[in-house]
């Protein structure tokens, strides 16, 4: 999901990265490193409110940002997102950013 949005903006944009282990463990989170982040812990109630200032700063500053709400999918059978995370629509509307969805749709060959 991260290298096809980064290449479906055709900008330079910092992803806003929620989950440390996918961060250091994956390789999602090395193109996250190499094409510029800012960390979050999802987990953390004071690490997504920092987030939040964060990307203003980081968006205040001339760049886009790429953020996932929901975070994670098919987390469960019955739950197939987590719940969306409204931070992105506090960042839009202290900064006046738009927000554009971005739907990947897959199909096998």
């Amino acid at each position: 999901d991260v290298l096809a949005s980064y290449l479906a903006t055709m900008r330079q944009s910092y992803i806003l990265f929620g989950s440390m282990p996918q961060f250091y463990n994956t390789i999602d989170g090395i193109l996250a490193n190499l094409v510029g982040s800012l960390m979050t812990n999802r987990k953390v109630k004071s690490s997504k409110k920092a987030s939040i200032e964060k990307s203003v700063r980081a968006y205040n500053l001339g760049s886009d940002i790429l953020c996932f709400p929901e975070g994670v999918h098919d987390k469960l059978p019955n739950e197939l997102l987590l719940h969306f995370w409204s931070g992105v629509y506090e960042i839009a509307n202290r900064t006046g950013a738009k927000v554009v969805p971005i739907i990947h749709y897959l199909t096998l060959l």
